[in-house]
């Protein structure tokens, strides 16, 4: 083409969003909240937590102003897979995050969300009314514990952050997400080592020291998040080659040491709906999950021997167990909860202090009809995506559908994070081919990451 062609063509631009706006209220609303938790400490005479607090809001406007949005999509995640135990003023550091995720995340999204699909609008109206629910009961029972609130609104703005994603920053927030899954595997091996001292152990009551929790703390919820990553690793096509089976390998060692039976029923139903179209790829997965078992399985084989020949706490096996706890949550509801007993109130109404061990039920219990209601449009629109994604993600929604019977699996937040982060970034859309990349310049973006 020569100059005067080339003259004579009209170059368009992808249109750009006013690029700093949101800066000034990212640091005034980040400077407001680290004043206030700085004030509270200095009344409590905490100079430890005025400290951390001052030191973690000055490292969090940093992280606001240069991080990829999709990596701030992150940090609920992180929070609650890495720092679930740590408390702060009263509260850990995992809800901490919630309220900095929520003042950031909340006002880079202001404007920049310009059409919601059918399944995107109701899970956040199921997260709007999950909210709802979790207030009307907190103010029902004079429970103080209202922060159930903001934890459902976060997994709302998840969704409307993931919307906003080329599919670029999708490959990135999934190399994320495996490393947060990944620091969860590492942290299971160094805790079955015992060198994680630091580390506040679960203690498991059938056969204590058998079962690693690692930064999360219970096995159980362990073994949920590392069969999201190991489900993930079958179904997608990122990441690739050696990085897939490394992956495979730390996550396969490490859900085994987690000795969780009700992550190894659930992961074994969801793989075999993968053998039809997955099967060249799950014969090298089985060869470098049966050096796994090799490795760490003899662990596994003495806690399930134990679990035959003791019959478990009460004598009975995990399921008599569960369905008898179960009755018990349930006596504690009226017919029909029309409002329930408050989130995360049933460990205080029971004699063993428990939970539900039993996400529906809980959700139920602790919320009400209105919280059972979200929960099904919540679990509507995962189904949605799921048979609609270029990605194969009906495996996915059976595990997690699974992992909530024995577990709190779906309301329990790196769970929760992990599947809206899968479900409704570009993994999760509609389609059957893989746009090329030259669509992502003219996907939307946040404005700063452009």
């Amino acid at each position: 083409m020569g100059p005067s062609s080339r003259a004579g063509t009209r170059v368009t631009r992808t249109p750009r969003l006013p690029g700093r706006t949101w800066r000034p209220a990212v640091i005034l609303g980040v400077v407001l909240l680290g004043v206030a938790i700085g004030v509270l400490s200095l009344l409590q005479g905490s100079a430890r937590g005025f400290a951390i607090a001052a030191g973690a809001f000055s490292v969090g406007v940093a992280l606001a102003l240069s991080l990829p949005f999709e990596f701030l999509l992150l940090l609920p995640l992180v929070g609650a897979s890495w720092l679930p135990l740590p408390t702060v003023l009263g509260r850990t550091v995992d809800d901490w995050l919630v309220v900095f995720f929520l003042v950031i995340a909340g006002v880079r999204l202001m404007g920049r969300v310009r059409s919601l699909d059918r399944a995107a609008k109701l899970a956040i109206l199921a997260c709007g009314l999950l909210a709802c629910a979790s207030l009307v009961a907190a103010v029902a029972h004079v429970w103080s514990d209202g922060f159930a609130a903001l934890r459902f609104f976060s997994y709302a703005l998840v969704v409307l952050g993931c919307l906003t994603l080329s599919p670029t920053a999708h490959r990135r927030l999934v190399i994320g997400l495996h490393l947060v899954v990944a620091g969860v595997a590492v942290s299971v091996l160094l805790e079955s080592m015992g060198a994680l001292p630091l580390l506040v152990q679960y203690a498991d009551r059938e056969a204590p020291g058998s079962r690693a929790g690692g930064l999360i703390g219970h096995p159980n919820f362990a073994a949920g998040i590392l069969a999201i990553g190991i489900l993930q690793l079958v179904v997608a096509t990122s990441p690739r080659g050696w990085r897939r089976y490394a992956l495979l390998g730390l996550y396969g060692s490490a859900i085994l040491l987690t000795g969780s039976r009700g992550a190894f029923l659930a992961l074994g139903l969801a793989l075999l709906l993968c053998l039809p179209r997955f099967k060249a790829r799950l014969i090298p997965m089985a060869a470098v999950l049966g050096i796994a078992y090799l490795i760490f399985g003899s662990l596994v084989a003495a806690r399930l021997q134990f679990l035959a020949e003791s019959g478990g706490v009460t004598g009975a096996n995990a399921a008599g167990w569960r369905i008898d706890h179960w009755n018990t949550v349930l006596s504690l509801a009226a017919s029909p909860q029309w409002i329930g007993v408050g989130w995360n109130r049933i460990q205080y109404l029971i004699p063993d202090g428990l939970g539900a061990h039993n996400g529906y039920l809980e959700v139920y219990v602790e919320l009400g009809v209105l919280g059972c209601f979200a929960l099904a449009l919540l679990i509507a629109a995962l189904a949605s995506r799921a048979l609609k994604a270029r990605t194969p993600l009906v495996p996915l929604a059976v595990l997690i559908l699974l992992l909530t019977i024995s577990d709190p699996g779906l309301m329990y937040p790196p769970l929760c994070y992990a599947v809206l982060l899968l479900f409704f970034s570009d993994e999760g859309r509609p389609g059957i081919a893989r746009r090329p990349r030259s669509a992502d310049a003219h996907n939307l973006r946040i404005p700063a990451l452009a």
